[in-house]
């Protein structure tokens, strides 16, 4: 997260936002209790919260404590829920009080975020950012910064552990490929269940952009209209045509990233006639899609790249880089 103004929007979810300033205290605070119940590097973080900005502060506040997150979709069914926290086996849980109470039972400790006592406990820590000698132990650009788990169409979820490398490098290539103007402000649609939600998140936050949070691609028909800074949604194509379709080229953000299914041509064509003229040979011409290749090769895989960026690997820690995480 780069430092930005005081003023600078962060993140944003419906009527509820946050500065860059008020992001990065809250989520050191809350880093700063996460450390005091024992998260650090290679240990995980079961977080069960709803689409809010609530959610950001945590995933952000576990990355700097020098923990990996486990994001658990609070829809799920409990078995599920079960499954994914006993084959994890993260140290804690953290959950609103809505969501955990409708938890199943877990021999794992559950923290109450919006409970009082809890909401006292972490405004008492110092909102600045934390040191090595503040963790548990130096983190490492080996260590994991987050564990996907697979839907278990063919059985039971699995965890796909990405390292804090991997996610440096698909934010380094991200920047260095859409530029900070594409990602100036971002729709986040993917549930952080899903591995594009990284992109998503991390990617506006490393370049100085907003994140505006949203419920689903689809939500993108009501919202676009009304939202004009929009600089960049992602989404499956299926998705996305159909949002294309909905809102026309007047109203369509300028990049769209296409992710979690193949792209076929009728899809790319109906998405490239919505995207707006700019950055055109011609003054009458339409900006057709850009594909832009992930590193990482064109198979299903997570959104992390596991390989260099450019011509020399990045490489270091989200919670522990040049720039406060």
């Amino acid at each position: 997260m780069v430092g930005c103004g005081d003023g600078v929007l962060a993140v944003r979810c419906g009527q509820v936002s946050l500065t860059y300033a008020e992001l990065g205290s809250r989520s050191d605070r809350l880093a700063r209790f996460l450390v005091g119940c024992g998260v650090g590097p290679e240990r995980l973080v079961a977080v069960a919260l709803p689409r809010s900005v609530d959610l950001v502060v945590v995933l952000l506040a576990v990355l700097k404590a020098g923990g990996a997150y486990v994001p658990v979709d609070p829809g799920f069914p409990a078995e599920r829920v079960r499954f994914m926290v006993e084959d994890a086996g993260p140290v804690l849980v953290v959950a609103s009080g809505d969501v955990a109470g409708r938890l199943p039972s877990l021999d794992v400790p559950v923290v109450v975020l919006d409970d009082p006592e809890t909401a006292r406990e972490v405004d008492e820590r110092p909102g600045t950012a934390l040191t090595d000698e503040d963790r548990l132990a130096p983190p490492h650009p080996s260590h994991p910064a987050y564990v996907m788990c697979t839907s278990g169409s063919t059985g039971h979820p699995k965890g796909v552990v990405v390292s804090h490398q991997s996610l440096l490098n698909t934010v380094a290539w991200a920047v260095d490929t859409l530029g900070t103007r594409a990602l100036s402000h971002v729709m986040m649609s993917a549930s952080a269940s899903f591995d594009v939600s990284a992109f998503e998140l991390f990617a506006p936050l490393a370049s100085g952009g907003c994140v505006e949070i949203v419920d689903d691609a689809v939500a993108l028909v009501g919202r676009l209209p009304h939202r004009p800074e929009t600089s960049l949604v992602s989404g499956v194509p299926s998705a996305l045509v159909q949002v294309a379709k909905a809102i026309g080229p007047r109203d369509f953000p300028g990049v769209v990233v296409c992710a979690g299914e193949a792209l076929s041509g009728p899809a790319a064509r109906a998405i490239g006639d919505a995207l707006p003229a700019a950055g055109c040979s011609t003054p009458t011409a339409r900006r057709r899609p850009r594909s832009t290749r992930r590193p990482g090769g064109t198979t299903p895989r997570p959104m992390a790249p596991h390989r260099s960026v450019g011509r020399s690997p990045v490489c270091g820690c989200i919670c522990s880089s040049s720039r406060p995480a």
